[in-house]
């Protein structure tokens, strides 16, 4: 026979192993940063916020807080060291100054939103543009509703 005429049957082979699953997904960037920033802040928040209550190691509640209600949890001394807190030397106006700027980070929305996924200059035109969109009275009173019937 002609070796032409033996047609060559293709070997049989095993089929590729699938790629490995990926476990967990990163998020872009900006993402990353992001929810970084908030956990420093957070952090900075509580610890700033140690320093203050060892300043006045006493946990109010009522109608007025502080004004000569008793306090429902008083410590001596200082309880929590000072390596927990911020400053870590016992100083009540520095720790109120890093309280009130970690919070205005927390809490100012050009900050903590505008930033989360902005990957592409069309992001951020688009979120920039919805800083000014607010609820028309009919949707907050939907909003509203829909809350005061889920709880």
């Amino acid at each position: 026979m002609d070796d032409d005429a033996i047609i060559a049957e293709p070997a049989e082979t095993e089929p590729p192993p699938p790629p490995p699953r990926r476990i967990a997904y990163r998020h872009r960037l900006p993402t990353r940063l992001w929810h970084w920033v908030n956990a420093l802040t957070v952090i900075v928040m509580l610890m700033s916020g140690l320093m203050i209550f060892n300043a006045h190691p006493h946990l109010y509640w009522g109608q007025y807080g502080a004004n000569f209600d008793h306090s429902w949890l008083s410590f001596r001394g200082r309880p929590i060291p000072g390596w927990a807190t911020i400053p870590s030397t016992y100083n009540l106006a520095a720790a109120r100054r890093w309280h009130l700027a970690f919070a205005w980070l927390l809490g100012h929305p050009a900050v903590s939103s505008v930033i989360a996924g902005a990957a592409k200059p069309g992001q951020v035109t688009a979120n920039a543009q919805a800083a000014g969109w607010a609820l028309s009275r009919d949707e907050v009173a939907e909003v509203t509703e829909v809350v005061r019937t889920a709880a």
